[in-house]
């Protein structure tokens, strides 16, 4: 069985956005057996240029059902069937997200029809779902309506499901494929050749500044991984590393005077991590502790290009919280405290001549906690409540830096003044 799906939402990630309209198309292979479609009140405001897109506006939402009023119809659907979608992982991102939050965990093969079109159907004009159906001579009414796509998506598929001579689909439903997880536009030829690493970064940038005639290159490269492993029943751990390796170079051009900085060309590595263990009970409170190390290269005062260069920042970071949901997904309660620990952290002073100077403070903690409550009101009152508490301060004694107080209109200009952040937080 195959349930051919569409949503309408009101944004692009499941985390933060909800469903607005849900379309489901039963097929078994040769005809629709079944259909369901129902607006869904979000309960979160839909941005106006989504109104303008789906012609979905809150009043229309207004008596609908909340995802949770339909959750088990819509997960008795769709757990034994093959989920199918026009950019299927959004659409089963949503799908599982919300389904998750009302207590239905959601897994089931794929199928997307971006991916099979271009299989199947290959040299079409496009591939979403309004230049198909035209370059095949599908009906799409309502368009960007859950209803009107589902049903145009379920004709696209019957074409595929006939046309497919290479085996297409069962290659995508083949349990050791991984191309479904791949964007839609990724041709899955073009990556089979890549062996299989984490990923690696490259950054380049080139700042110039015109009034001090001085100009910094940055090539940054590194290579990340991050792994999780669910060692006990609920319990996973994440194990992160990342290798930075960035090259620095200040140059000055024609008609600068003056001294350069020693050491115009200078290379910053460093090797990073991220740990973290979670563990979800099975009422859902999800409790978590993590370890990570940060790494922000340091740098050259390009304004003014005969002042020291500054040095990288690193920051320990350590935090351990709780996420929680009571009364039926209507309240939800998140907590956290943490402690940053600071070596070479990265400030700004005026100098003598009023430059801006980049500079290494002395070292530095942060630590403190937070609380945030969403509750539910009703399908209209959504109510938040926050609070937190941070308490930072350096370490060790910090250099007077200057500071300028404006002066009356006249003589007007401004009074340097000196001072150190040595006892205060």
């Amino acid at each position: 069985m195959y349930a051919i799906v569409d949503i309408e939402t009101t944004g692009s990630y499941a985390a933060n956005n909800g469903i607005t309209e849900l379309a489901i198309v039963l097929h078994d292979g040769n005809k629709i057996v079944d259909r369901f479609e129902t607006l869904v009140n979000p309960l979160a405001p839909i941005p106006q240029y989504i109104q303008m897109l789906t012609g979905i506006n809150p009043a229309m939402l207004e008596n609908a059902p909340v995802f949770s009023e339909v959750a088990e119809r819509i997960y008795n659907l769709l757990k034994d069937a093959v989920f199918v979608a026009h950019h299927v992982n959004f659409d089963y991102s949503f799908v599982k997200h919300q389904l998750g939050d009302c207590g239905f965990e959601l897994d089931t093969k794929k199928l997307c029809t971006v991916r099979l079109s271009r299989k199947v159907f290959p040299g079409l004009s496009g591939y979403s779902l309004g230049k198909i159906c035209r370059d095949l001579d599908i009906p799409i009414l309502n368009r960007h309506r859950a209803g009107g796509d589902a049903d145009a998506t379920a004709i696209l598929f019957e074409k595929i499901l006939r046309q497919d001579s290479q085996g297409a689909v069962s290659q995508m439903l083949h349990g050791k494929s991984r191309e479904q997880y791949l964007p839609p536009n990724l041709p899955a030829e073009q990556i089979s050749s890549i062996p299989y690493t984490p990923g690696v970064y490259y950054f380049h940038d080139q700042e110039k500044q015109v009034n001090s005639f001085s100009e910094v290159e940055t090539n940054s490269y590194s290579g990340f991984g991050e792994t999780h492993i669910e060692f006990l029943p609920g319990t996973r751990l994440t194990l992160g590393l990342r290798y930075t390796d960035e090259e620095k170079a200040l140059s000055v051009t024609p008609g600068y005077v003056g001294s350069v900085t020693p050491s115009p060309t200078t290379w910053f590595s460093q090797l990073t991590y991220r740990l973290g263990i979670d563990h979800k009970f099975d009422n859902g409170v999800l409790i978590y502790a993590s370890d990570n190390l940060g790494f922000k290269s340091g740098g050259y005062n390009s304004t003014q290009p005969s002042l020291p260069a500054f040095d990288p920042e690193t920051l320990k970071a350590y935090e351990v919280g709780a996420k929680t949901e009571f009364l039926d997904h209507k309240v939800r309660l998140n907590s956290a405290a943490f402690y940053y620990d600071y070596t070479g952290i990265q400030l700004t002073k005026l100098t003598t001549s009023n430059q801006v100077q980049f500079y290494n403070g002395p070292p530095a903690t942060s630590y403190g906690a937070d609380l945030d409550l969403e509750a539910q009101a009703s399908r209209a009152l959504r109510l938040n409540l926050g609070a937190s508490y941070i308490h930072a301060r350096f370490t060790s004694a910090t250099p007077p830096v200057q500071y300028n107080v404006p002066n009356p209109a006249f003589p007007g200009g401004s009074t340097p003044f000196f001072a150190s952040a040595d006892g205060n937080q």
